[in-house]
């Protein structure tokens, strides 16, 4: 480099040689040496992100979600790169699907690493400004008492939704707490056509939505606090879960409908669709709790004793990108553990999804992962097994050629919770097929 800018500096100034005993050669070569190392440095730093576009090319009736999940990026992130709004896209559109900036860290070729972890906070809450708009959104909100321990949850003055609280129930755990049915039912062409996911596990969700809820349902009198079509449970981190999915995935959504009415979460992010160490957050702005932000079952309780805030997530979950929202979360949650599961039946190891593989037997799957959560469905199911092996004097390695509903049948029998036999009673006499 020293004698590269050397020749250069004496063919600017028109020179034949260069004498450093004379102290003006020496102080303007000085000078020269440092504007030609910065234009280089600019130059080369310019350069040190290499752009890796990928494209697809859409296909009839693809979706953008299902396009999201082939190459595991989000839908905003493809919204984004193409300056699309929505979800229209139509067959022969050019979709760009990820832009990968490799960074070049020297000329060595030396590589850099950084952890993909990283922590997803809430927004500034402490800030005046911030607290005045969640003060004023949820003055639009209301609640007015009506008959028979009924209150209608309005908002700007409309009704939103008709709840009830001191229910009745011997799974009542807090009078106080409300319940709601929800308007907005999980249809399975829903499922299918808007959130993305195949016909089997569009069924099998809106089975177990059929014995939940509806998107837009609330919980909070059984001591857990759940919302949505298949009851995202506060108390089990699932309705944790649910809200970090939105914010990673509709983050417009979730600041409208959410964040400026002081509900928000926090976790760690390892990828799309895995989080950890999950906190809902629910702001006290009028700080009569003590506390400014509340986690987790102090938010669950400040939730159920204001009962007009049930109507954050009413109005939330009728919108049809945050519905969406719930489906795929769901699937993370409960279709894919269950159905990638191994059952142990004696010696031999079997994928839960490959021995109950029809309509209905991944209803049966999903309907008891949502139930008793993806360990508590697999050890049923081993059971249940192993009942009807032993009872019919076959072996364990005949597990995987039982009909689908021989083991619903057997699940009923293995069972002591009366709630799971009516499921899987109703799941024998629905229409799902067992072929």
């Amino acid at each position: 480099m020293y004698y590269h800018n050397l020749n250069a500096f004496k063919r600017i100034f028109s020179l034949s040689s260069f004498n450093p005993t004379k102290i003006h050669q020496r102080l303007a070569y000085v000078l020269f040496f440092i504007i030609a190392l910065t234009i280089s440095s600019s130059s080369y730093s310019a350069n040190t992100n290499a752009v890796s576009t990928s494209y697809h090319l859409v296909k009839k009736g693809e979706t953008l979600f299902a396009i999201s999940r082939k190459y595991k990026v989000t839908v905003s992130k493809i919204q984004q790169l193409n300056k699309i709004k929505g979800s229209n896209i139509y067959a022969g559109q050019r979709l760009k699907v990820n832009e990968i900036y490799r960074p070049v860290t020297s000329r060595n070729n030396s590589k850099s690493y950084s952890s993909s972890k990283r922590f997803v906070t809430t927004i500034a809450y402490e800030n005046y400004r911030f607290i005045l708009q969640v003060k004023l959104n949820r003055q639009k909100l209301g609640m007015r008492s009506t008959y028979n321990k009924k209150h209608d949850i309005t908002y700007e003055g409309a009704k939103l939704a008709s709840v009830e609280d001191n229910i009745r129930s011997r799974h009542t755990v807090h009078a106080d707490g409300i319940r709601y049915y929800g308007q907005e039912r999980a249809h399975r062409n829903f499922i299918y056509k808007y959130a993305g996911y195949d016909m089997k596990v569009a069924k099998a969700l809106a089975f177990a939505s059929s014995n939940e809820g509806s998107f837009d349902a609330l919980n909070f009198y059984d001591g857990s606090g759940s919302i949505g079509f298949i009851q995202f449970n506060a108390k089990y981190g699932a309705l944790g879960y649910l809200l970090a999915w939105t914010k990673e995935h509709q983050p417009f959504l979730f600041r409208k409908y959410f964040q400026e009415f002081g509900i928000d979460v926090e976790y760690y992010r390892h990828n799309s669709y895995t989080y950890s160490s999950i906190n809902m957050v629910v702001v006290d702005p009028n700080l009569t709790t003590g506390k400014l932000k509340l986690k987790n079952n102090d938010a669950v309780t400040y939730l159920r004793k204001h009962k007009e805030l049930s109507g954050i997530f009413v109005r939330a979950f009728r919108n049809e990108n945050l519905k969406a929202c719930q489906v795929q979360s769901a699937v993370q949650m409960f279709v894919k553990p269950i159905q990638n599961s191994k059952l142990i039946i004696g010696n031999y190891s079997y994928r839960a999804g490959t021995v109950l593989n029809s309509d209905a037997g991944t209803a049966a799957l999903v309907d008891l992962s949502v139930k008793l959560g993806s360990d508590g469905a697999k050890k049923l199911l081993e059971k249940a097994i192993k009942l009807h092996l032993a009872s019919n004097g076959k072996g364990y390695n005949l597990a995987a050629y039982i009909h689908d509903r021989d083991i619903v049948k057997a699940i009923i029998r293995a069972s002591y919770d009366p709630v799971v036999q009516k499921r899987m009673q109703k799941l024998l006499s629905s229409s799902l097929s067992f072929s």
